[in-house]
Order: structure tokens, then C-alpha cells, then sequence
């Protein structure tokens, strides 16, 4: 019972023990995702300051994390007054992160695999979500630089604002927006289930006697290809 209509299979025969470990595996790393969160955060800030000589147009902004946030501080000067003033805005949040803990559920649900391929499958998951999580918070740090401040009186653009720039940076902010709300996650657990099954179907190149290539360090014919 290999390859992906192997998957749909185990999972049409085995989904009365699959959903409650889902809940289970989403209840708990929705907790450690709570715990984690302003860690990630700051990592993520580190990636924004390291960023910041090539996307600033504002002088004197920072970076900082305020729990599980990411904010820039943007010093303005609003027309009509002498004094610069901060502008903050916020460029990740992670309540708006859900997607990492829902793929950590899906990975420990998943029917058929092995601790080994769980753990790997975690890992190049996480790997590649926090990638479009990287991507988010750029598009979006440009995307307030863009956009009009409306703090109090007229409104007013930053420097380095241009319509074409605004329209641009728009469609790809509201394209991370979008696919940010389940559609990577989706994605992501989707490629990660056709590669495990691809290797599962083609088996090891020793035949059934040899190691299983999930790696998990059994024989192929009482691991992947049992059944």
C-alpha cells in the first residue's frame, strides 16, 4: 500500500484515530507556540534590522519586538509641526502566524509515518513556512512605507513613496494576506506528502530486504512496504 493513493487509503481506514491526534498534536503546539512566539519574533526582527539599509527610506527607523510582535518605528515630521514624532507600525504578528502550528498537528496526524520522517518532516515544514513568514513581514514592512500616514491633519507620504511602487507592492501584500490565511500550510503538507509517498512507492534499491529510505532503520517489508 505505497504512494499517494496509499496515504489516502491508511487515511480513509484510520481518520476515527487521526482526528483526535490532530486535536491533540494542534492543543499542544498551539501552547508551544504561545511559549515560542516571541522568540520567533525576535528572530524575525533580526532578519527586518538586517534588511533595513536596502528597504528603509526613512532615516533613523528601528525594530523591536513588543511580545509576540513585530513593530517599526518610523521618527516623522507631520506637516505643520516642528518636532519628529515616531509612527509605529506593526509587521508581524503571531496570531496572524497560525499556519506553523496547524502543519506541526497535521505532521504528528499523519497516518503511516515513522518518528524519524515526523521529525524531518517537521523540520523542512517549519523551514518553509518560516520562509513565506520572512517574506510576509519584508513585503509588509515596504507596504507601510507606501501607503498614505494619517495620524492627524492631511495625509501625507513617506519618502520614497511612488503610485507605481504602492500598486505593486499592494497586490503582493494582499497576495501574502491571502495565502497566508491556510493556503501555504496547505501547500507545504501537500508537497511534503507526495515526496514521503514518491520515495515510499519507488522503495530502496536493494529491494525489500533493504533499509526502508524513511530512514527509520527497519527492513523495508515491515516498514513503508508492509500491507
Amino acid at each position: 500500500m505505497a504512494g499517494f493513493s496509499g496515504f489516502l487509503r491508511r487515511l480513509k481506514a484510520e481518520w476515527r484515530r487521526v482526528l483526535p491526534r490532530f486535536a491533540l498534536g494542534l492543543a499542544g503546539a498551539s501552547l508551544a507556540w504561545l511559549a515560542l512566539a516571541p522568540v520567533y519574533a525576535g528572530g524575525l526582527a533580526a532578519v527586518a534590522r538586517a534588511a533595513a539599509p536596502v528597504l528603509e527610506n526613512t532615516p533613523g527607523a528601528y525594530y523591536a519586538v513588543e511580545g509576540s510582535r513585530v513593530l517599526v518605528y518610523r521618527p516623522v515630521r507631520l506637516p505643520g509641526q516642528a518636532q519628529m514624532r515616531d509612527v509605529v507600525y506593526t509587521v508581524w504578528l503571531a496570531s496572524g502566524a497560525f499556519g506553523l502550528p496547524v502543519l506541526a498537528a497535521l505532521i504528528l496526524a499523519t497516518p503511516g509515518w515513522s518518528g524519524g520522517t515526523r521529525a524531518r518532516a517537521l523540520a523542512w515544514g517549519l523551514g518553509l513556512l518560516t520562509i513565506t513568514q520572512i517574506a510576509s513581514m519584508l513585503v509588509t514592512v515596504d507596504f507601510w512605507q507606501q501607503m498614505p500616514v494619517t495620524l492627524q491633519g492631511p495625509a501625507f507620504y513617506l519618502s520614497g513613496h511612488s503610485a507605481r511602487r504602492l500598486q505593486v507592492i499592494s497586490a503582493i501584500y494582499y497576495f501574502f494576506e491571502i495565502m497566508g490565511r491556510g493556503f501555504f500550510v496547505l501547500v507545504v503538507y501537500v508537497a511534503l506528502i507526495g515526496f514521503r509517498e514518491t520515495r515510499r512507492a519507488a522503495g530502496p534499491v536493494g529491494g525489500r530486504n533493504a533499509k526502508c529510505p524513511c530512514g527509520s532503520g527497519r527492513k523495508f517489508k515491515h516498514c513503508c512496504g508492509a500491507g
